[in-house]
């Protein structure tokens, strides 16, 4: 089947076409946005502010599409889950992807059809931006116009996942209202942002870091966001196939890791170099950025860990297959397996990928000790800071950042043989043990070392760090010398012995209780029949 046969004769595409098109309900909102449209080209040519009708164009853009699309595909694609419409979908003889594409396209047509109706308009100021050179502004205005749709194409590709992962599809009250506070306030600070930042761009086009050279702003976007597009997508198509698949396979969530792996290393290759150039500060922007790619990553890692890892109830299924098939246990890479192995494989892509962030980030330029006067005289650390050599630099962060990296690499291993072990413990409160577990060990000691924290004795404030480091939330950032601290040894040690103690405790509980479903699940298979189809999915 053909891409034009995956449009033209997909049946749910089709079905919201005729639905939402309907003169009654779309004439009035063509009617509004053509008279928006008309009034804002009027203005931006009466008072010859083209930029500012553009951008206000723009925007409308971004509110049926952002706001309204992404309320059209809630809407839709929850009604058809809560109703059982997606089932009878799902047994139908239409493939997984072109029933999310009839969705992905069909939810929001009315809206791209309004968005288009701004497209003229918002051409025409661009016209007249620059008089003696029309395709300045054309151009202009196109580069902006492709990145709204593909930062769109993101945004709709998320909220259908959203919509078929969570329990409630169509969302709870509470997440409405919190949905909404977050677009009032990142939409006005992103909206000032977009304004001034879009008219920066007309007179200085952007250029970004890939792989140290220096790229045009929209292809590097494209490329990063269509990664993100295209794996987001392959997840909603695997949960549309099915309710309970996981969003990923396990060499799907390897690819994933590994993408982003290799992007997050293109975009900071020698980024020390297109930094601005600062005073010789300690910790440096630099710095500040490796850590952030630590704590991205790992976070990143755990979010796909999760994703892959089976329940008790999965995991028996698998063993009944395969001792059908004559095999042990299920296999590693299969979505009944156990996670541990692919787990193990998703930190050493964090530990790869880290590592070679401090090693091709770069050092950052420093501002001329002439400019600095007495303040360059009195600080020998930052003398010291500014004669380091290339080499020099990347080994003194070689060894500032081993810490943070073995403490993060250690919380993924943890975490995922965790949830693992939970969710082979019990199928009905397996996630919530895992989140008990997880505010026990990462928001206790900074409720703890706060506390500390308030004595007034000369140790309290060593001792409150020492108790914070325990969490990896701010364990990671401490332990790796940014900035003196009191108690630095200590603190070291204290974010970087958890880890490694949980890892090894829950690897030895996650093999003890996967030895004793396999024993278990033997010994029944060895009995008659209808005894081997009572086995229930609990340990205990």
């Amino acid at each position: 089947m053909g891409v034009a046969e995956l449009i033209l004769d997909n049946p749910i595409l089709i079905k919201h076409i005729r639905s939402r098109f309907r003169p009654g309900h779309a004439l009035p909102w063509f009617v509004i946005v053509f008279v928006l449209c008309v009034c804002t080209a009027w203005a931006g040519h009466a008072y010859d502010d083209h930029y500012s009708a553009i951008l206000v164009l723009l925007g409308l853009q971004v509110l049926a599409l952002t706001l309204g699309g992404a309320h059209q595909i809630t809407a839709s694609l929850g009604g058809a889950r809560e109703t059982g419409l997606l089932d009878f979908h799902r047994v139908s003889p239409l493939p997984p992807a072109v029933v999310a594409l009839g969705f992905f396209l069909g939810a929001p047509i009315r809206e791209y059809a309004l968005a288009a109706l701004t497209v003229p308009f918002a051409a025409f100021c661009a016209c007249f931006v620059d008089l003696f050179s029309l395709e300045k502004g054309v151009l202009w205005y196109a580069q902006l116009e492709a990145a709204v749709l593909v930062t769109t194409l993101l945004v709709h590709a998320s909220f259908m996942l959203g919509c078929l992962t969570r329990k409630k599809p169509r969302g709870s009250i509470l997440g409405t209202l919190i949905a909404i506070g977050v677009l009032l306030y990142f939409g006005t600070v992103g909206s000032v942002g977009f304004y001034f930042g879009a008219r920066w761009l007309l007179e200085n086009p952007l250029s970004m870091n890939l792989f140290g050279a220096m790229v045009p702003w929209l292809p590097w976007l494209i490329l990063y966001e269509a990664c993100a597009i295209g794996f987001v997508g392959l997840a909603v198509t695997r949960k549309m196939g099915a309710e309970r698949a996981h969003a990923f396979t396990k060499p799907q969530a390897l690819a994933c890791m590994g993408t982003l792996s290799v992007l997050a290393i293109a975009g900071l290759w020698k980024i020390g170099r297109v930094l601005p150039v600062v005073p010789p500060y300690r910790p440096t922007m630099v710095d500040f950025i490796i850590l952030a790619t630590i704590y991205g990553v790992s976070f990143a890692a755990m979010i796909l860990a999760k994703l892959i890892t089976p329940d008790v109830g999965e995991y028996i299924k698998g063993m009944r297959r395969a001792t059908h098939e004559g095999r042990r246990r299920p296999s590693s890479w299969s979505d009944a397996g156990s996670n541990r192995l692919v787990l193990f494989l998703l930190c050493a892509l964090v530990l790869i990928t880290t590592t070679a962030v401090v090693s091709v980030a770069g050092k950052q330029r420093f501002e001329d000790p002439a400019r600095l006067g007495n303040w360059w005289a009195s600080q020998p650390e930052a003398i010291d800071l500014m004669n380091l050599s290339e080499d020099a630099w990347r080994a003194s962060r070689q060894e500032m950042f081993s810490r943070p990296i073995a403490a993060s690499v250690l919380t993924v291993a943890y975490f995922g043989l965790a949830s693992q072990f939970f969710m082979f413990r019990s199928r009905r409160f397996g996630l919530v043990m895992l989140g008990l577990f997880l505010f026990a060990v990462w928001l206790v000691p900074i409720l703890v070392g706060a506390i500390v924290a308030m004595g007034n004795t000369p140790t309290a404030e060593s001792r409150a760090l020492a108790i914070i480091s325990l969490s990896p939330l701010p364990g990671v950032a401490l332990c790796s010398g940014l900035d003196t601290v009191p108690g630095a040894d200590t603190i070291r040690l204290a974010a970087v012995a958890p880890p490694i103690t949980f890892a090894f405790i829950f690897n030895y509980l996650l093999v003890i209780i996967q030895r004793k479903l396999d024993r278990q699940l033997r010994d029944q298979a060895k009995a008659p029949g209808p005894e081997f189809a009572t086995v229930r999915p609990e340990l205990v």
